[in-house]
């Protein structure tokens, strides 16, 4: 059959010149280049975003050798910390606030009836809890076991100069790090035995954490709360911190925040305990020579759906309004204990979590099953950080949707599947409790130790 021939022409326009159809050529010639490149391994090597691509992708294939390894800390931006510049004028200037110079310390000495020699059991138990991979200090056996490389490290906000925004961090030497564990367990024991601890002192305690502590407080505001509405008190939370670093209040201690939990019946009752109890505090921390951070001082109102007047504290000279939420030790409480503020934080930051993991773990290739759920543990560990504190919202209907949706995320990734599956098919497939069920797990762990963990899972399963 004849070829029939396309006679259609392009009528030339007037804009078109010889210098547009000369850059055409080019376009087009390398264009053609490109695509020859790219059937060539060889050459592949040779354009820069096909080996940005493959870097990728070799990092990735990492998580097979090392599920926490540069492309975990990439992702996640959990480089390790290299130490900053500072000039030489910024470095004194902190270390004068940091350290002032200070009046000889009396040191009382008293008599030892028997020294217990430490015994190689001792010393093998202590060198067992230094951890690996921490910065030394000055190595070796010095003359001064106390002896130590400082190193100041920039906080985040504020004036990057300024010396109170400057951490410092102490790095002694391997031996005086074994001998604070020796003395340590020495302490520790002592202490506890003679029961000079206060079981309100959560900081630095075996068995105890900020859970405890955050569950003290919210115990004490539930009576104030669930009481009658005509007979309910007031009920108020002060957290307090303390700057480098009793009955008709109860005071929290964890590390270096304080909190104090005051009960009263009225206003102006309430307002004078506060207020006394913090000047017991400063007065008590100016015998040591330390502060109350006033800036940092928060007030808290929790007596549910009471109208109350409007306050004033005092403290430290500076005057300190209660409000409506505050953040303490990584758990935003309201005045209702609603927690409807904390889940949504923790909901945003877990979400935010899963969508950067998702980066190393597509539908396709890169990490087995089982390296995809230790990563997806990462979003619900964010979520369940002191469930038992919380864990009374689950009963509402929204909260636990809201937890279902960023949990979700994370079990597609790892069942490999697209956004059409069920959430049920999902957790189903991705072998992965619900939220829900899990926070509630937690909760009976925490209230009934004696419970191990694998029964405590054969319940939540049972469900």
């Amino acid at each position: 059959m004849r070829k029939i021939k396309n006679n259609t022409t392009h009528k030339a326009v007037y804009w078109w010149t010889p210098d547009i159809n000369r850059e055409r050529k080019t376009c087009i010639s390398l264009r053609r280049k490109l695509t020859r490149a790219r059937k060539k391994a060889n050459n592949t090597e040779d354009l820069p975003l096909w080996k940005k691509d493959r870097c990728w992708r070799e990092l990735c294939c990492e998580l097979e050798n090392d599920i926490w390894g540069k492309a975990f800390q990439i992702v996640c931006r959990k480089f390790p910390r290299t130490a900053e510049k500072i000039s030489r004028e910024t470095a004194e200037a902190a270390l004068k606030e940091l350290f002032p110079i200070r009046a000889p310390f009396q040191r009382t000495t008293l008599p030892v009836e028997e020294f217990i020699p430490f015994t190689n059991e001792d010393i093998v138990a202590a060198a067992s809890k230094l951890r690996k991979g921490k910065a030394p200090g000055m190595d070796g056996v010095p003359a001064e076991w106390k002896t130590a490389k400082l190193v100041l490290i920039r906080k985040s906000g504020g004036d990057a100069d300024a010396p109170g925004k400057l951490r410092p961090i102490s790095l002694v030497s391997s031996a005086s790090k074994l001998m604070e564990q020796l003395i340590l367990q020495r302490l520790r024991a002592e202490m506890e035995d003679g029961e000079d601890l206060s079981d309100r002192q959560f900081g630095f305690r075996p068995g105890r954490s900020t859970t405890d502590a955050l569950l003290s407080v919210v115990r004490t505001a539930r009576k104030v709360i669930e009481s009658c509405y005509q007979h309910r008190g007031l009920c108020v939370l002060v957290t307090l911190d303390i700057t480098k670093a009793f009955n008709a209040a109860e005071v929290l201690a964890y590390a270096d925040d304080l909190a104090i939990i005051v009960r009263a019946r009225d206003e102006t009752s309430l307002k004078e305990k506060v207020e006394h109890a913090v000047e017991l505090i400063c007065s008590f921390l100016a015998g040591r020579e330390l502060s109350i951070a006033a800036h940092k001082t928060e007030a808290l109102l929790m007596v549910g759906r009471k109208h109350v007047k409007q306050l004033c504290f005092n403290i430290a000279g500076k005057e300190v309004r209660p409000s409506n939420q505050i953040k303490y030790l990584g758990v935003i409480l309201d005045g209702q204990l609603s927690f409807k503020q904390h889940i949504r934080h923790i909901s945003g930051k877990a979400k935010e979590k899963a969508l950067t993991l998702s980066r190393i773990m597509p539908n396709i290739g890169r990490g087995g099953e089982f390296k995809r759920r230790v990563l997806g543990g990462v979003t619900n560990s964010i979520m369940l950080y002191a469930a038992p504190v919380w864990g009374t919202a689950m009963r509402v209907k929204a909260y636990r949707n809201t937890l279902r949706r960023v949990q979700r995320l994370t079990n597609l990734r790892i069942c490999r599947g697209f956004r059409t599956i069920s959430s049920e098919a999902a957790a189903v497939i991705a072998s992965s409790c619900p939220i829900d069920l899990l926070v509630e797990e937690r909760r009976s762990i925490y209230e009934n130790p004696e419970v191990e963990k694998p029964e405590a899972r054969r319940t939540t399963l049972r469900k």
